[in-house]
């Protein structure tokens, strides 16, 4: 590319010092006025020249590959960032419940799964296993019922021991 700059600068330089010449040379009047003309066109030539030889599709096809990938690359982002943001969702989830039956004095294993709903991930299923008397089990279901916006077949409960409280 330097090459070819170097060259199209070179063919200008030796134009315009050719055109001063038969310029310097030609008789005044008439024939320098033509001489003028003809000089200035044929460095308006020389200049243009270049321009007229660019392979300006080549570079579209470039141009069009590159927003291809460019597009390809943003899909595979929003997919990646919603399946980062649907296991955050996930692991956020799983913690609060915890925290919630801790709180209640249940020992459980907490497990939750989303879904995409009008592109956030909200929970659709929860299940915890643990040691838990009925009644925790009981206000556990109704907490995560009213916390998460599930219905009763949303949410299984499994109690290693579920006997009433003591």
């Amino acid at each position: 590319m330097m090459e070819m700059i170097r060259n199209w600068v070179m063919s200008v330089v030796a134009v315009g010092m050719l055109v001063s010449l038969c310029l310097g040379l030609s008789p005044g009047g008439k024939v320098q006025k033509v001489g003028k003309f003809c000089g200035g066109l044929l460095l308006f030539l020389t200049v243009v020249t270049p321009i007229t030889r660019l392979d300006l599709t080549g570079g579209l096809q470039e141009f069009q590959e590159y927003c291809a990938q460019l597009s390809a690359t943003s899909e595979e982002s929003t997919q990646a960032s919603g399946e980062i943001t649907q296991d955050l969702v996930t692991a956020q989830s799983e913690a609060c419940i915890q925290a919630q039956a801790k709180a209640l004095g249940a020992d459980t294993t907490v497990t939750v799964t989303c879904k995409s709903q009008d592109g956030l991930a909200v929970p659709s299923n929860v299940s915890f296993v643990g040691d838990m008397t009925l009644q925790q089990q009981q206000e556990l279901t109704r907490w995560v019922m009213s916390a998460f916006d599930l219905t009763q077949d949303q949410v299984q409960t499994k109690a290693k021991k579920a006997e009433e409280n003591k």
